[in-house]
């Protein structure tokens, strides 16, 4: 088996934030966000006042043509068997090594989290900090 590797996302991937259903708001103080923003139903009160550096899609074909790339996407991942079960709060100076881990509920990142995949030339080596 070969852990690692993202799902295409096609015209999704260009996208810093995207919904496939429902608005896109932007509440209380600016935003900066740099890429693409839309969404493939709904409406859009946001920038202004943000600003953004890149293009807004609001239901137009770009946004619908992503919302369907990310339910394939979402469709691929979700067939995927569970290899390893995790519990529900990750960090604390933990290494997952590659393997699909299932989590079966809302998550916290607690502390330092490194994803490590081998160190190989297609493998990856992430770390992320609260």
């Amino acid at each position: 088996m070969n852990f690692g590797q993202a799902p295409d996302l096609k015209t999704a991937a260009n996208f810093a934030l995207f919904t496939s259903a429902g608005a896109f708001n932007e509440l209380g103080s600016a935003s900066s966000v740099t890429g693409d923003v839309g969404t493939a139903v709904g409406a859009s009160n946001a920038f202004p006042p943000g600003t953004l550096v890149g293009q807004k899609h609001v239901a137009d074909g770009v946004a619908i043509q992503a919302g369907a790339d990310v339910l394939a996407a979402y469709s691929y991942l979700h067939g995927l068997t569970c290899g390893v079960g995790h519990e529900v709060l990750l960090g604390g100076g933990e290494v997952l090594a590659s393997n699909i881990y299932c989590l079966n509920a809302a998550s916290t990142l607690t502390g330092n989290l490194t994803l490590d995949g081998g160190g190989g030339e297609s493998q990856f080596h992430i770390h992320f900090q609260d």
